[in-house]
């Protein structure tokens, strides 16, 4: 899965899956990948690639 997140900030762009709020940013695991997490739920995933925006 591709996300887009802000660059100056790692906040991820669009709504959580499980609860629909975009309160949503950028995490790394232990073993280096990424992944993204709901402020709002908790919602963890990995992530395959970000797409930086300004």
């Amino acid at each position: 899965m591709k996300v887009r997140a802000r660059q100056s900030s790692g906040y991820v762009l669009g709504p959580c899956a499980q609860c629909g709020k975009e309160e949503r940013a950028i995490l790394m695991f232990q073993d280096d990948r990424m992944g993204v997490e709901c402020m709002a739920c908790g919602d963890i995933f990995g992530v395959d690639a970000i797409e930086w925006v300004e």
